[in-house]
């Protein structure tokens, strides 16, 4: 098979004769938010498909950086094939440091990727071996690793995705799945007062899977507002992926403008998160803060 050419959007156009000879005015904007947690003693988990991974880099290297890093840190990362593994040496010379642990999905090729270190610093010995086709989405519902993620979002743990939506809905979608499996009957009993729970007729002596797939949406996007649910996509955060409805006291509680990630407002009955435009609205932040 012919290998297919592939030109990135952005680095093409700043290859192209046209940029060469015209030029063009580039405004940088930082991800502010997108960035270690200040407590190092705190686990991360990055997760990334393609070359998503790169957002990751310098995350990574300041982790093994900061001295007292005691945290865990995961990357979990969802590729095409066994050739398109981008980074690759510089992701296998953390883990074979190790200070980063890595599980790896292959999706268009039935293999799988696995390596071994004798000793923690010796070279990692990696290899792709014959095995089943699995988009992250897949990877995220195996036992051992659902298991260990539960343990990371109770932990405390701050969760980075980079990449697209779609990969956004998906992460989103399976830790709300992964608490439903896991969170304990009394905790979701202890929440039955919640005012969200009322606001969706929630009742827990008529429906338990119900009333814990509640809380798991619940738990979800208090990580988020808490800063331990990062995004780094092409449009805004998880609210995108959401179809269902939101009753206005529960919006209150995501519409805030002198607090950061408080930034959802309601235009013609349907919910925009305004907080990634805030910084380059011509006419300044105030412009949209006075209307959250």
């Amino acid at each position: 098979m012919a290998a297919h050419k592939r030109k990135g959007v952005c680095s093409h156009f700043l290859d192209s004769d046209a940029f060469m000879e015209n030029g063009a005015l580039v405004r940088v904007l930082p991800r502010r938010d997108f960035r270690l947690p200040r407590d190092i003693t705190k686990p991360i988990v990055c997760i990334a498909e393609g070359i998503g991974v790169a957002s990751f880099r310098g995350m990574i290297e300041e982790r093994a950086r900061r001295q007292g890093s005691t945290g865990e840190a995961w990357l979990l990362y969802g590729i095409r094939n066994s050739e398109s593994m981008y980074h690759k040496s510089w992701v296998e010379k953390h883990v074979a440091s190790g200070m980063l642990k890595l599980r790896v999905s292959v999706s268009r090729e039935p293999s799988k990727y696995m390596y071994r270190r004798s000793q923690i610093g010796a070279s990692l010995q990696s290899k792709f071996v014959p095995g089943k086709a699995m988009k992250i989405g897949g990877m995220l519902k195996q036992p051992l690793l659902e298991n260990a993620l539960w343990r990371l979002m109770e932990s405390g743990a701050t969760f980075y995705v980079a990449g697209v939506p779609q990969l956004l809905n998906t992460v989103r979608q399976s830790l709300i799945d992964i608490c439903v499996a896991h969170v304990p009957l009394s905790r979701v009993d202890m929440a039955r007062d919640n005012s969200s729970f009322a606001d969706r007729g929630v009742d827990l002596g008529h429906g338990v899977e119900q009333a814990k797939r509640a809380f798991a949406e619940d738990y979800v996007a208090e990580m988020f507002v808490q800063g331990r649910f990062r995004v780094d996509v092409s449009a805004t955060h998880f609210v995108r992926g959401r179809t269902d409805m939101l009753h206005l006291s529960e919006m209150v509680r995501y519409a805030h403008p002198l607090k950061k990630g408080l930034s959802w407002t309601v235009y013609k009955d349907r919910v925009y998160d305004l907080e990634r435009y805030l910084d380059i609205h011509p006419g300044g932040r105030h412009i949209l803060t006075d209307r959250i």
